[in-house]
């Protein structure tokens, strides 16, 4: 048996063969699935940093695992670590608001009342344009004379608080 998991993990070589490659990518595909559920569907929505950073980290572990460059069983338990992790800090989110905000940030109010605040849009690297933009393609207008609100959202989305 120790001979079979040798040849298919190619634990102790530097360079693999294509079917430990093969092998070890199956065994990622199904174990990522695994990990995605465990995380949450907060990982492949469409939220903030947060979740993003986690999806990038735990893909370049996981690849690295592939193609023989990182050891397997240790980036497959520090992929299930961080994703661990990542659970638990979103469900302390949700009782701990403060922690929610230095995690995920706060949304930014970017105009009211029919002005734009110049220094939020200037914190955050938005021009006018940029809003303008955003109007059109989520309101399917080219008004803001409905609108009292826009806001920056933790997410990076641009929304609108319309008038009553």
């Amino acid at each position: 048996m120790d001979h079979i998991i040798h040849l298919l993990f190619k634990a102790n070589q530097s360079e693999i063969t294509w079917w430990a490659m093969l092998f070890r990518g199956i065994v990622i595909y199904f174990l990522a699935i695994f990990m995605i559920r465990l995380g949450g569907k907060r990982i492949l929505s469409r939220f903030g940093t947060f979740d993003v950073v986690i999806s990038i980290i735990i893909g370049a572990i996981l690849a690295k695992s592939i193609v023989g460059s990182a050891k397997f069983i240790p980036t497959i338990i520090t992929s299930s670590i961080l994703v661990t992790i990542h659970y638990f800090l979103s469900k302390m989110t949700l009782y701990y608001h403060s922690l929610g905000h230095q995690v995920k940030g706060n949304p930014h109010l970017l105009y009211e009342n029919g002005n734009f605040i110049d220094a939020t849009l200037k914190k955050n690297n938005i021009s006018q344009d940029d809003i303008l933009e955003a109007i059109r393609l989520q309101t399917h207008s080219e008004s803001l004379k409905n609108i009292e609100k826009i806001y920056l959202e933790r997410n990076g989305q641009i929304s609108f608080v319309f008038y009553p």
